[in-house]
């Protein structure tokens, strides 16, 4: 069973009451759903704004949430800069118990809903929440990435390390046609431009990418593997630097090798059992719209 705790942390917040709710106009006059109960018994209300877009197994869901005690607002996923997301267990024994899941489960992209979970259910209550009756989610999904568009980039995996190893036998022998080089010493060669203003810090990126280390060739990191894009901050200190200032000097659509020198990577230090101390890295990006 998953808990509060780990609902709040996958959202990235503290445990605090912020504010007082405000129903919306169209929760008090416009739409009154009736109340009723998913597969585990959950109490739910179902908000259907969307579109037909359904969510089903092994899709990925960007979400909104707002965790709920009666009138009070405990949490608000949109105070934050990354929007909680879930790829949907394959098996539906993974959903048994976990309150939220099941409940994106039974929405479409746009929706909204109202889910009540009883206290009890909830492990490593917080002291503060023992006194309660239940939690509600406010829910509303925001985008859905359908299984099989993850399934077309993992099939592109074979082809990107194809590439990316054609990249690193141009850079060893400087032969980069469209390049950037700025003074921190990354270079980032142009395979496709992007479109839109530049990023700037604080923005959220989504982007695919593959990286390498430069000595031989070996396999570092990547996405292609789930074809689940990672979210970057720019300018946020909890990635190498040389992959958040590729990033800012580029735009959405565009694709391009970066090499990173260890300096702006993981210097002296490396990463244990997978990366030596001082070792290059070049990543392929692909910068999401």
């Amino acid at each position: 069973m998953k808990t509060l705790f780990w609902l709040l942390c996958l959202i990235g917040m503290p445990f605090i009451v912020l504010a007082q709710h405000k129903k919306s106009k169209k929760e008090r006059k416009d739409y009154k759903p009736e109340i009723t109960y998913t597969k585990s018994g959950y109490r739910y209300k179902l908000f259907p704004l969307g579109d037909t877009t359904t969510i089903d197994q092994g899709d990925l869901v960007y979400f909104e949430m707002q965790v709920m005690h009666q009138d009070s607002l405990i949490e608000d996923s949109r105070l934050h800069f990354i929007r909680p997301e879930i790829v949907i267990p394959g098996k539906a024994e993974d959903m048994s118990g976990t309150a939220v899941v099941e409940g994106l489960t039974m929405m479409h992209a746009g929706d909204s809903l109202i889910l009540y979970e009883p206290v009890e259910q909830v492990d490593d209550l917080p002291e503060v929440m023992k006194s309660w009756k239940e939690v509600n989610y406010r829910l509303k999904v925001v985008e859905v990435i359908k299984q099989s568009d993850l399934e077309n980039v993992k099939r592109r995996e074979s082809q990107v390390a194809t590439l990316i190893q054609q990249d690193l036998q141009k850079y060893k022998n400087q032969q980069f046609e469209r390049i950037i080089q700025t003074q921190s010493g990354l270079t980032i060669l142009i395979h496709q431009d992007g479109e839109g203003e530049k990023f700037v810090e604080g923005d959220v990126a989504r982007i695919l990418f593959y990286a390498i280390e430069t000595k031989e060739g070996k396999y570092f990191d990547g996405t292609f593997d789930t074809g689940v894009p990672f979210k970057l901050v720019v300018g946020s200190q909890r990635i190498i630097e040389g992959l958040g200032e590729a990033v800012s000097l580029l735009r959405r659509g565009a694709k391009v090798s970066a090499c990173i020198s260890s300096k702006l990577a993981y210097g002296s230090t490396g990463v244990f059992e997978k990366l030596e101390p001082d070792t290059d890295l070049l990543f392929y990006i692909e910068i999401l719209n």
